[in-house]
C-alpha cells in the first residue's frame, strides 16, 4: 500500500515531527518519477558491507530489501541533499503492514577513543566546533528525523553504536523520548563471530531489541582466543603523550570492526518478526481534513537539520506533480 499525502502528514503530526520534514515528504510523494508501488520489507542505512541485507535476503528471499551507504556512490550521502532524499524515499516505500530500518551510523567522533580531539561530553554532545563534528551533528540530526518517519510509517527503527557512543544525547535524538518509548540493548559483539570483545549497544522503537542481548563475556576466553589467532587484531593503540599522559589512537583495524560478522546478520533476520509489530500508538483517519491541519501546523525551529537546500532541490524536479488542492497551502517561497 503507498502511503497518501494526507495519511503522511496527520501520523507525523501525531508523533510531533517538524513540518519540514512533512514538507519534504509531500514532495517526494507527488514526483512521478519515484516508484511508490514497492514495499520495503528491510531498509539497512549506514550499511557498509551490508552483511544485515545479505542475511535478511537469504532468509526471505520473497521480500524486498535495500542497503544505502555512502561507499556505494557519493549520492547516498546523508548529508547532501540526494543522499537525504534517497533516505526518505526508502522509508516511505516502507511496507505499512510493518517494516524495519537498521542504523548503524557513523560512530567515530562519538565513541570514547576521539573524546579527547571532539570535546564531546554528556553535558557537551555537540562537542568542540570543528568540521568532523559538524559533520557528525548534522548527520545524527537527520537520523532523527529518519526515526520519526520510520514509527510513523508502522515501521521499527533499530540504531546500532559501540558501548560509549554519546549519540543519543545528541540534542534532537533526544527529542525522540517526547514522541515514543526507546528501548536499549547491551551485549557483546564476540559471542556472534566478531574477532574483537566489541561491547555493542542498540537503541529501538521495538521492546522486542532486547532478544540480541548476549551472555557476559569473560576476559580470559578471549585472552585464550588470541592466543590462537596468529594475527589478533589491535583496534587501539595505547601510547603517552609528551606529557606523560596516556592516548588512544585508532588503528585500520579499528575500521574493519565496523562490518558485521556473518552472525550477527544471521541473528538480525531471524527477529525480523518479531522487531516489526504495527505501531499501535500512531495513526490516521480519512475523514480528516489534512490540507487544512498542514496550513495550520506552525514551522518549527529545526533548522539544524538543515532540510531547506532539500526543499529546494526537491521543488526543482520536473518530475514533480502537485495536486492543484494542495497549492494554496504550501510556501510560495521557502
Amino acid at each position: 500500500m503507498a502511503w497518501t499525502a494526507g495519511q503522511v502528514v496527520q501520523r507525523l503530526y501525531k508523533l510531533k515531527a517538524p513540518k519540514v520534514l512533512a514538507f519534504a515528504c509531500l514532495l517526494l510523494l507527488w514526483n512521478t518519477w519515484i516508484d511508490h508501488s514497492q514495499e520495503l520489507f528491510f531498509i539497512e542505512s549506514f550499511a557498509g558491507n551490508a552483511e544485515a541485507t545479505r542475511s535478511v535476503q537469504s532468509t526471505f528471499p520473497q521480500r524486498m530489501a535495500v542497503a544505502l551507504d555512502l561507499k556505494y556512490s557519493e549520492t547516498l550521502d546523508i548529508n547532501s541533499n540526494s543522499g537525504m532524499g534517497a533516505a526518505l524515499v526508502a522509508v516511505l516505500k516502507g511496507d505499512a503492514d510493518g517494516f524495519v530500518h537498521w542504523m548503524g551510523i557513523q560512530c567515530s567522533t562519538w565513541i570514547g577513543t576521539s573524546r579527547g580531539s571532539t570535546g564531546r561530553s554528556k553535558s557537551n554532545p555537540l562537542g568542540v566546533d570543528s568540521e568532523s563534528n559538524r559533520r557528525a551533528n548534522l548527520m545524527t540530526a537527520r537520523l532523527a528525523l529518519l526515526c520519526l518517519l520510520t514509527v510513523a510509517l508502522n515501521g521499527t527503527f533499530v540504531i546500532e553504536q559501540p558501548i560509549s557512543s554519546l549519540i543519543m544525547h545528541h540534542p534532537r535524538m533526544q527529542c525522540l523520548h517526547a514522541s515514543f518509548e526507546i528501548y536499549r540493548c547491551g551485549f557483546w559483539m564476540w559471542w556472534y563471530g566478531a574477532r574483537t570483545p566489541k561491547r555493542t549497544v542498540l537503541w529501538s522503537s521495538s521492546r522486542a531489541v532486547g532478544q540480541f542481548w548476549t551472555r557476559r563475556l569473560q576476559r580470559v576466553k578471549v585472552e585464550q582466543a588470541r592466543a590462537l589467532d596468529p594475527n589478533p587484531p589491535q583496534p587501539v593503540k595505547k601510547y603517552k603523550d609528551s606529557e606523560g599522559k596516556p592516548r588512544y589512537h585508532g588503528t585500520a583495524d579499528l575500521t574493519k570492526t565496523e562490518h558485521y560478522p556473518k552472525g550477527f546478520g544471521k541473528k538480525i533476520a531471524s527477529l525480523l518478526q518479531l522487531l516489526k509489530p504495527r505501531c499501535e500508538y500512531v495513526s490516521h483517519d480519512d475523514d480528516v481534513d489534512s490540507i487544512k491541519l498542514f496550513e495550520s501546523w506552525p514551522w518549527d525551529d529545526w533548522e539544524d537539520v538543515q532540510l531547506r537546500p532539500l526543499i529546494h532541490y526537491l521543488y526543482g524536479s520536473t518530475s514533480l506533480r502537485i495536486p492543484v488542492e494542495w497549492r494554496p497551502v504550501l510556501p510560495k517561497h521557502f
